[in-house]
């Protein structure tokens, strides 16, 4: 047998394939990158609108018992509310009183837990000056009500009237 003699071009073709593999290694790379980012992005899009949906409902329960039914103190010596507050299923006097700023403000802080693991604080504030009540609700929703969650998204809506 006779034996074919090396040229350079082996050699040549040799590089240009690995130079090839590289380039195409690195444009997969790239889609890879791009598509987890995108991935990602959208993930995040999806839990802060969990999040708002989240205030929302909070907001929405402390709307219809302050508008609709009265049931938050326009001062901190009114007579409390008689009766059953509740949204999705929780009684929502089961609240916090933060102390009053001045006699005349009255601030009540409920928290809601949803039964997809989301939830809202809600805070109703009620200030009494000059015979004008002033009222101003806070809701914050939370994708996640676990506080140590790394991927925990708060979003906040806020009323006065």
């Amino acid at each position: 047998m006779r034996e074919l003699p090396q040229t350079k071009q082996a050699g040549v073709a040799l590089l240009l394939s690995v130079i090839i593999s590289s380039l195409l290694i690195s444009i997969a790379l790239s889609m890879i990158h791009i598509a987890t980012k995108d991935v990602t992005l959208s993930v995040s899009g999806r839990e802060s609108q969990l999040a708002f949906y989240a205030a929302d409902m909070g907001m929405e329960c402390a709307l219809y018992w302050d508008i609709k039914q009265g049931v938050f103190a326009t001062s901190t010596d009114s007579t409390p509310y008689i009766g059953t507050a509740e949204c999705e299923g929780k009684d929502i006097f089961t609240i916090e009183i933060v102390d009053p700023l001045t006699s005349a403000t009255a601030v009540t802080k409920f928290t809601l837990d949803y039964s997809d693991g989301r939830c809202s604080v809600v805070t109703v504030t009620k200030t009494d000056s000059s015979g004008r009540v002033t009222t101003k609700i806070e809701s914050r929703g939370y994708n996640s009500c676990a506080v140590t969650d790394p991927r925990r998204v708060e979003r906040a809506i806020r009323a006065t009237y």
